[in-house]
C-alpha cells in the first residue's frame, strides 16, 4: 500500500477552505495568510487554495522562502519577476547570450531591489494584458525584506492576489511584518485537528476506518498534528503493528505494549531537536516524566527542579494540569514519552526509578493511586517487590480495569504469598485475556480445596462470572453456580448465589426467568447482599434484561442506579471499573429511541476504557454502538462499530460477543450490498456457539443477504420465523427490531398488529413510532408517513424517516399528486444524507418507476438478480406463468427486454 502518495489528501479543513473560497469571491480582498505551528498542514492547505484559484481561472504561481534564498535580495521570488528584473546572482558567471536589458543600470555596485528596481517590476506587473495573478508564497517568514517590501508594493498596486503561510511563534523581519498588516488580507490560524478530522484524515489514507482504539492512540500520540501523524502512521505500518483486517484498521493490542506509538527516524529527528532545548536538570525531569507519567508538581519541586521546570515550560516541553486539590506535571506531546524511553539506559532508568520511590514513601505513600505507582516502577527497576503491596497494587490496577497490569503484579506475587482472593483476581484476570480454560481449572482447584463458605461463596461467584462473560458458556456457568449452592448454608450467602443464577439467566437467553430470580433476590441497596460484586452483575442484567423485554425505562433506571453506587463505592473487593457498569445504559437508551444520547455515552464509555485496555466490555460496548447505529440507519457507522466489537472480541477470545458483533456486520454489510463481506462475517458466526442474549437478531445478517440478493419473500420467512423465537423467549426488543424490518421489506401488513401490541407494552416513543410506520405503510397512508417520518428523525433514526417520507412520496405519485409527492422525497433528502450508501428496497421502489406494482416490483427484484422464473415461481408461491406475464408487464413499463437491462432500469441493492 503506498501510503506516503495517500498523504496528499486534505481533511478537517472545510472552514478555512470555505474561509478561502469566501476570498477568492471578493474582488476587494488581497489575499490569505494561513499561520501555525510546524506540521499542522499549512503548505497543504495553501496548495489546494492555489488550485481553487487555478480552477477559478486566475494564473498562479508559487515561491518558497528559506534561510539560504533570504541572503540575496528578491532570491525567494526572482522567477516569478520578468526577466530583466530578476537579481544577479553574483556566485554565478554572467551569461554572454543574454542581452543587456537597458532599462536596467550597467553599474554593478547598484544594490538588487532599490526603489527604481521595483518600481519599475511594480509598473511591468500591473499592466492590464497582465490579468488577474495569485501568488503562493510558503514560509512568509523566512522572506527577506525586499521581496516583502515588493510583495506589499504589488499587493497595493493590486497586481497580485497573494496565499502565504507563516509558521507560529517564529521572528519575523519589519518588511515581513508590514507585508502582514496589509488592509484585505484575510488570516486563518491553523491549528493542530481534532480526533473527529484525525479519524477522517486516516479513514482517506488507510483507505478505510481506522479503530476506535487506534484513532484514540494516534490521536492522543500525535496531538492532531498532521506531521506527526503521518510520521507515527508509517511507523506502524513498517512495524507490521497497524494493519486491517478488510474492515477496519487497528493496532496492536499484544500485551508485551506494541500498540504504543512507533515513530519513524525522521519524526524521531524532529522530536529530537525540540527535546534539545532542554538542559541537563530539565532532562531528568523529562526522563522521569517518561519512566513514571504524570507527577505532582510538589515532589519534582521537593527535589529541587524550579529552575528546570520553568525551562522545560517555556520551551514548551511539559505542562501543568490540574487533578483535584493538586498540580501534576506531564509532557507537552505524548509522543515525547515513546522517543525518551528509547534513549534512557537501563542503569539510568532504574536510578531514576529509585529516586521517583524514595520521594513517594518519605511522604508516607498516602495516595491513592501510591500503591499501584510504586509496585509498578519496584517491578520495572528491581523485577521484584514487597507482596503485600503487589496484592494491593493489583486490587487497585482491577478496580481501574487495567488487566495488563493486574496479571504482571499477581504473576511477579510469590506462591506462597497468594491467597484465595488474589487467585480470584488472577482467575478473572485471566478470563478476560481469554484463558478461561485456565481461569476455571484455577477457581476450581481452589474452591474444592476450601473448606471456608466465604471463600467457596466468592470463588464460586468469580467462576460462574469467567464462564459467563469469558467463555460465553452460561450451561458452565450454572453448573459452577449449583456446584457452588450445594456446599453452601448461610441463606446471605445462598441469596448471593441465587442472584448470580438470575445474572447468568438474564444474559444468556432466559430474561424473563433471570428477571424473577433477580426481582426475588435482588436487594435495591447493595448493603443487603453479602457480595459487591455479585450485587453489580446482578444490577447489570437487570437492567439489560428489562431494556431487552421491552421495559426499557425500567431498565434505564436500574442502569443508572447500578452506575451511581458503583461509583461511590470505596472497595479493594471491586472487580470492575465504573465505566463497565454504564455500558448497561448505552444500551437501554437505545432501546428507548434516545439514539442521540446513546451514541454519545457508548463512544464517552468506549473511549474511557482505551488506556486500561480493558477488552471484554471494550467489545460490548462497540457492540452496542453498532446496535445503535443500525437503529438510527447509519450503517457505514455500524459497520466499523461491529467490525471493531468482533475484533477485540476474537483477539480476547470472547466468542459470545464477537458472534454477536459478526452478525450485526453480516447484517450491515449485506444492507450495504457488500455481499462478498457479509459471506465471509456470516461464516465467521456460524464458528460460534451464540450465547443465547438477544435471541432472533442471530439471523437478521441471513435475512439481509437474502434481500442483497433479491430474495425479499424469503428475506420475509426468516425475519417472521426468528420475531417468532424472539417472542418465545422474552426479547420484546428484537422482537419489535425484527418485525421493523419485515415491514420494511414488504410485510408492513404481517407486522403492524403486534408492534402495535409491542408498543403498548414498551411505552417508549420508538417502539410507538416503528408501530406507526408500519400501520402507515400497510394503509397506505402518506399522511401518516410523512407525521411518523418527523418522529422518527427527531428519534434519530434517519434511514427509517428518508423511507417513510420515500414511501409517501410514491404513494402522492400512484394518487397522480405530483407536487405532493415531490415535496415528500425533498422531505426524505436530509434523514437519507446521513445514511450514505444506502439503497433499501423500500427507497428503491417508493422512488422507483411508479407504475410498477409490488407484486411486480419483487418478481422484477429476483430477476434482475438472475433466477430464472421458474425459481421464482417456487420462491413467491406462483406458477411461472403468472411470473413470466408479469415480467412480461415490468419489461413493457419500463421499455427494456432483457434481465440486464433490467437491472439497470431498477438501480436496486441487489449485487
Amino acid at each position: 500500500m503506498q501510503t506516503r502518495a495517500n498523504w496528499r489528501v486534505l481533511v478537517g479543513r472545510d472552514r478555512e477552505l470555505a474561509d478561502f473560497d469566501a476570498v477568492l469571491a471578493d474582488p476587494r480582498a488581497r489575499g490569505y495568510v494561513i499561520r501555525g505551528a510546524a506540521g499542522v498542514g499549512k503548505s497543504r492547505l495553501a496548495e489546494e487554495c492555489l488550485a481553487r484559484a487555478a480552477r477559478a481561472g486566475m494564473r498562479v504561481a508559487r515561491a518558497t522562502a528559506s534561510a539560504g534564498a533570504s541572503a540575496l535580495p528578491l532570491g525567494a521570488i526572482a522567477h516569478l519577476l520578468p526577466a530583466a528584473a530578476a537579481p544577479a546572482d553574483p556566485s554565478r558567471p554572467a551569461d554572454p547570450s543574454r542581452p543587456a536589458d537597458p532599462s536596467r543600470p550597467a553599474d554593478p555596485s547598484r544594490p538588487a531591489g532599490s526603489a527604481g528596481d521595483l518600481a519599475a517590476i511594480v509598473a511591468e506587473l500591473a499592466r492590464p494584458d497582465q490579468g488577474a495573478r495569485m501568488v503562493l508564497v510558503d514560509d512568509l517568514h523566512l522572506l527577506d525584506a525586499t521581496s516583502a517590501r515588493l510583495l506589499r508594493d504589488l499587493l497595493d498596486a493590486e497586481a497580485i492576489r497573494l496565499i502565504v503561510t507563516v509558521r507560529a511563534g517564529e521572528p519575523v523581519g519589519d518588511e515581513v511584518t508590514a507585508l502582514l498588516a496589509t488592509p484585505l488580507l484575510r488570516l486563518a490560524e491553523l491549528t493542530e485537528l481534532d480526533q473527529e478530522a484525525v479519524d477522517g484524515l486516516l479513514r482517506a489514507v488507510l483507505g478505510g476506518p481506522a479503530s476506535r482504539r487506534a484513532l484514540g492512540v494516534l490521536y492522543q500520540a500525535s496531538g492532531g498534528n498532521p506531521l506527526y501523524l503521518r510520521e507515527l502512521v508509517h511507523g506502524h505500518l513498517r512495524a507490521g503493528t497497524l494493519a486491517g483486517d478488510g474492515e477496519v484498521w487497528h493496532l496492536s493490542e499484544d500485551p508485551a505494549g506494541e500498540g504504543r506509538p512507533v515513530g519513524t527516524a525522521a519524526l524521531t529527528e524532529l522530536i529530537d531537536t525540540h527535546l534539545g532545548m532542554a538542559g541537563a536538570a530539565g532532562l531528568e525531569v523529562l526522563d522521569t516524566l517518561a519512566l513514571c507519567g504524570p507527577l505532582p508538581e510538589a515532589d519534582l519541586r521537593a527535589a529541587g527542579q524550579d529552575h528546570a521546570l520553568s525551562e522545560l515550560v517555556g520551551a514548551d516541553l511539559i505542562r501543568f494540569v490540574a487533578d483535584g486539590r493538586r498540580t501534576l506535571v506531564t509532557l507537552t506531546h505524548p509522543i515525547y514519552d515513546e522517543i525518551l524511553r528509547g534513549r534512557i539506559g537501563e542503569l539510568r532508568a532504574r536510578m531514576l526509578l529509585g529516586r521517583q520511590i524514595d520521594r513517594v514513601e518519605a511522604h508516607g505513600a498516602r495516595r491513592r493511586d501510591d500503591a499501584l505507582h510504586v509496585a509498578t516502577w519496584r517491578l520495572a527497576a528491581t523485577g521484584t517487590a514487597d507482596p503485600a503491596l503487589l496484592a494491593r497494587a493489583a486490587s487497585q490496577a482491577q478496580h481501574a480495569g487495567d488487566f495488563q497490569r493486574v496479571r504482571s503484579l499477581l504473576e511477579a506475587l510469590p506462591a506462597s504469598a497468594h491467597t484465595a482472593a488474589t487467585r480470584g483476581m488472577l482467575a478473572l484476570t485471566l478470563a478476560d485475556f481469554g484463558e478461561w480454560e485456565r481461569a476455571d481449572e484455577l477457581l476450581g482447584d481452589l474452591a474444592a480445596a476450601s473448606a471456608d463458605e466465604g471463600e467457596v461463596l466468592l470463588l464460586t461467584v468469580a467462576r460462574a462470572t469467567s464462564l459467563l462473560w469469558g467463555a460465553g458458556r452460561a450451561d458452565l456457568a450454572l453448573a459452577a453456580n449449583a456446584e457452588g449452592r450445594a456446599r453452601i448454608t448461610d441463606p446471605a450467602s445462598l441469596r448471593v448465589v441465587q442472584v448470580t443464577e438470575g445474572t447468568v439467566r438474564a444474559l444468556s437467553g432466559e430474561p424473563t426467568r433471570g428477571l424473577a430470580l433477580l426481582g426475588e433476590h435482588l436487594p435495591r441497596d447493595h448493603r443487603e447482599l453479602a457480595d459487591v460484586n455479585a450485587w453489580l452483575h446482578g444490577a447489570t442484567a437487570a437492567g439489560m434484561a428489562l431494556a431487552a423485554t421491552g421495559r426499557a425505562a425500567e431498565g434505564m433506571d436500574w442502569a443508572e442506579h447500578a452506575y451511581e453506587t458503583h461509583r461511590r463505592l470505596e472497595t479493594a473487593e471491586l472487580v470492575s471499573q465504573p465505566v463497565t457498569t454504564r455500558l448497561t445504559a448505552v444500551f437501554a437508551l437505545g432501546e428507548c429511541g434516545r439514539l442521540t444520547e446513546a451514541r454519545a455515552l457508548g463512544q464517552a464509555c468506549v473511549d474511557a476504557m482505551m488506556p486500561t485496555g480493558t477488552a471484554s466490555p471494550r467489545a460490548w460496548g462497540a457492540l452496542y454502538l453498532g446496535r445503535v447505529e443500525w437503529l438510527a440507519g447509519h450503517l457505514t457507522e455500524a459497520r466499523r462499530w461491529y467490525a471493531e466489537a468482533a475484533a477485540v472480541a476474537r483477539n480476547q477470545r470472547h466468542h459470545q460477543v464477537e458472534h454477536l458483533a459478526l452478525i450485526g456486520l453480516t447484517a450491515s454489510a449485506a444492507a450495504l450490498g457488500d455481499l462478498a463481506a457479509a459471506d465471509e462475517a456470516r461464516g465467521r458466526a456460524a464458528a460460534h456457539r451464540p450465547l443465547g442474549f438477544l435471541a432472533g437478531e442471530d439471523r437478521l445478517g441471513e435475512a439481509w443477504s437474502q434481500v442483497a440478493r433479491g430474495h425479499l419473500a424469503l428475506a420475509r420467512e426468516i425475519l417472521l420465523e426468528s420475531a417468532g423465537r424472539a417472542r418465545d423467549t422474552g426479547h420484546l426488543s428484537c422482537e419489535g427490531l425484527l418485525l421493523t424490518e419485515l415491514a420494511r421489506l414488504g410485510g408492513a401488513r404481517a407486522a403492524a398488529a403486534r408492534l402495535a401490541e409491542i408498543a403498548r407494552i414498551a411505552g417508549d416513543r420508538l417502539a410507538a413510532a416503528r408501530a406507526e410506520l408500519a400501520g402507515a405503510l400497510a394503509a397506505r397512508a402518506p399522511a401518516r408517513l410523512l407525521a411518523v417520518a418527523d418522529e422518527l428523525e427527531e428519534l434519530g433514526a434517519d434511514l427509517l424517516a428518508a423511507e417513510a417520507a420515500t414511501a409517501a412520496a410514491a404513494f402522492h405519485d400512484r394518487g397522480g399528486r405530483r407536487g405532493a409527492a415531490a415535496r415528500a422525497r425533498r422531505r426524505a433528502e436530509d434523514p437519507a444524507s446521513r445514511c450514505p450508501g444506502m439503497r433499501t428496497p423500500l427507497l428503491a421502489f417508493a422512488a422507483g418507476p411508479a407504475q410498477l406494482t409490488p407484486r411486480e416490483w419483487e418478481i422484477a427484484l429476483l430477476a434482475s438478480a438472475g433466477r430464472p422464473s421458474k425459481d421464482i415461481a417456487k420462491a413467491l408461491g406462483l406458477s411461472a406463468r403468472t411470473v413470466d406475464n408479469h415480467l412480461s408487464s415490468v419489461y413493457a413499463k419500463l421499455g427494456v427486454s432483457t434481465r440486464r437491462d433490467l437491472r439497470e432500469a431498477l438501480a436496486v441493492v441487489t449485487v
